[in-house]
């Protein structure tokens, strides 16, 4: 599979994946730029494949890469994904923020905000789960 230990963990766990199947591909591997951004083409389209329900991998290059950060899956509909997939992407980069696991102490505000408390193991496997169901 793709994740190296169990379910995606963030976007620091997806950076790895990536490395790890840039690795693998490092052959078959070709590369282009865009404003100074790489596009990976069978890896990219492999690692959002294994993020969106659905999609079947390509062996062609990706030339359509979308990029995207600060999901939420507390927004409810999520109407947004109707709108990416109708662009006919070849691969989905998420740079950010997949979901917003951490939680706000009310307790503890400040004029500035506030303070935020980790979310527990648990609960951030409950968000990924349903935002895998969303894409």
């Amino acid at each position: 599979g793709f994740w190296p230990s169990g379910e995606p963990k963030g976007p620091q766990h997806l950076l790895l994946v990536a490395l790890r199947l840039w690795k693998r591909k490092l052959k078959n591997f070709m590369t282009w730029s865009i404003g100074g951004l790489s596009a990976l083409p069978s890896a990219t389209i492999s690692l959002s494949c294994a993020m969106m329900a659905g999609c079947t991998p390509q062996n062609h290059p990706a030339t359509k890469i979308f990029l995207g950060s600060c999901s939420s899956v507390r927004l409810g509909d999520q109407w947004h994904w109707d709108e990416v997939r109708s662009k006919g992407p070849d691969a989905w980069v998420w740079l950010g923020d997949t979901v917003y696991g951490d939680a706000q102490n009310f307790a503890g505000m400040s004029l500035l905000g506030g303070s935020w408390k980790q979310a527990s193991p648990q609960f951030l496997r409950k968000l990924y789960a349903i935002q895998k169901k969303q894409p």
